[in-house]
C-alpha cells in the first residue's frame, strides 16, 4: 500500500514539475519575444521618418516647393502620433527630437505657400490648391 501511494505522489510530484517548466517556457518565450517587437516597431518608425519625413525635407530645402513642406509636416504629425502607442519611457527619449524637428521645419515665412494648418499665412486660408498654384519655387526669408 505504501509503495502503491508513493509511487503515485512521485508520479503527481514530476507531472507538477512538467506544468511548471512549461508555464516558466511560455512565459519566458513571450518575455524574449517583447524587445524584438519592440525592435520592429522601432525600425518601422525609423524607415517611416526616413521614407516620409527626411526626404521629403531634403526635397523641400533643395527646391522650395511648399507640397513636400507640408508633406514633411504632415510626416512630422503622423510620427508623434504613433509615438502615443510607444512606452512612455522611450517615447519621452523621442519626443523632444519631434519637437525641435517640427520647430526647424515649421513655416517661419512671410510669404505662403505652405499648405499646414500650423503654417496659414496670416489673414487668409490657405488650401493645397492654392499651393499648387503657387509658384514651387520662391525667394522668400524666413525669419
Amino acid at each position: 500500500m505504501r509503495l502503491k501511494w508513493l509511487t503515485n505522489f512521485n508520479t503527481l510530484l514530476l507531472v507538477t514539475v512538467c506544468i511548471a517548466l512549461g508555464a516558466t517556457l511560455w512565459w519566458s518565450q513571450r518575455a524574449l519575444e517583447r524587445p524584438y517587437q519592440l525592435m520592429e516597431r522601432y525600425l518601422g518608425l525609423s524607415q517611416q521618418f526616413q521614407n516620409q519625413a527626411a526626404r521629403n525635407i531634403q526635397a523641400y530645402l533643395g527646391s522650395g516647393d511648399a507640397l513636400r513642406h507640408a508633406a514633411a509636416m504632415e510626416a512630422n504629425q503622423q510620427l508623434q502620433a504613433a509615438l502615443a502607442e510607444w512606452p512612455g519611457e522611450l517615447a519621452d527619449k523621442l519626443r523632444p527630437s519631434l519637437d525641435n524637428l517640427q520647430a526647424f521645419t515649421g513655416c517661419h515665412c512671410s510669404t505662403p505657400p505652405c499648405t499646414s494648418v500650423a503654417c496659414r499665412w496670416p489673414g487668409t486660408s490657405w488650401s493645397a490648391a492654392a499651393a499648387r498654384s503657387w509658384p514651387t519655387k520662391w525667394s522668400a526669408s524666413c525669419n
